[in-house]
């Protein structure tokens, strides 16, 4: 079960492993895309912290799995992922 609190005006936050682990990051990229449509291109950035990048490979089978495709980004600075 995904908790309410973690979704926030701007953005996804919540404890890696805990709020934040393999199951919960697919399901909300997954819904995500299909919220998104199928045959869309979702740009995904991360910041440097060391799960980053196996949060990015969640939420990227989450976005496949629904159709999207994804251009990763890769390290990026916080306010490239707000834009």
């Amino acid at each position: 079960m995904i908790k309410k609190s973690i979704f926030r005006e701007y953005d996804i936050r919540g404890i890696f492993e805990k709020e934040l682990n393999e199951q919960s990051v697919k399901l909300i990229g997954y819904h995500l895309g299909k919220k998104i449509g199928k045959n869309k291109v979702v740009s995904i950035g991360y910041d440097a912290r060391s799960h980053s990048p196996v949060l990015r490979d969640y939420l990227t089978s989450g976005l496949n799995e629904a159709g999207c495709q994804v251009l990763d980004m890769g390290l990026v600075a916080t306010p490239v992922n707000y834009y």
